[in-house]
């Protein structure tokens, strides 16, 4: 019988093994890491409404009104929504906040303009923020489409309208609640937007 030699080397099974490994190992990191992503991102949104929330309180305190949007109609953060991109599709979804100084600049989702969960409807909604005005005393902003975490009836920024694919800020959280029917777009009644 012939002796064999050790070469000090990794026999083909060691190494699909120690490769397997990795891998496994890579898709979980990738994973957690993708998670930790959204929540970021859901964490700005929130941040950002917040921000805008108290421009719009000191742009009310200045001038006794929100402001104003055509009857009926959001105001998208986004070009090429079904809702204009301020008047004109001027990028002014807010009008006055800037030229104001009550900010500096209006914000941006996260990854906006990105197809969404909204992306099957016609036409298509985009990652945005949409604000609404009404009579000048009451608005609505939402994180449309855009909530990449679960959502909570919990949550301060929960939209009982939309439950599951927007955030919401508003100065009248029962006005914004009441008056939508189950599977109904707001606003297509008065009571529901």
């Amino acid at each position: 019988m012939t002796k064999r030699e050790n070469n000090g080397g990794f026999t083909l099974i060691e190494l699909l093994v120690v490769i397997s490994i990795i891998g496994v190992l890579s898709g979980i990191v990738l994973s957690s890491l993708n998670s930790a992503r959204q929540k970021s991102r859901d964490t700005i949104r929130k941040a950002q409404l917040t921000e805008l929330r108290t421009a719009l309180e000191h742009y009310y305190s200045d001038h006794g009104y929100y402001p104003a949007t055509p009857v009926g109609t959001f105001y998208s953060s986004e070009t090429g929504e079904p809702a204009p991109n301020g008047p004109n599709n001027n990028g002014d979804w807010i009008p006055g906040l800037v030229a104001g100084g009550y900010i500096s600049a209006l914000p941006k989702d996260p990854i906006g303009g990105m197809p969404s969960l909204c992306s099957s409807n016609v036409p298509p909604w985009k990652r945005s923020y949409l604000y609404l005005e009404t009579t000048g005393n009451h608005y609505k902003l939402l994180s449309h489409c855009a909530a990449e975490t679960g959502m909570s009836a919990n949550d301060p920024f929960y939209d009982g309208a939309r439950p599951g694919w927007a955030w919401q800020v508003t100065d009248d959280i029962s006005a914004t609640n009441s008056g939508c029917l189950p599977g109904q777009l707001p606003p297509t009644t008065p009571n529901c937007w």
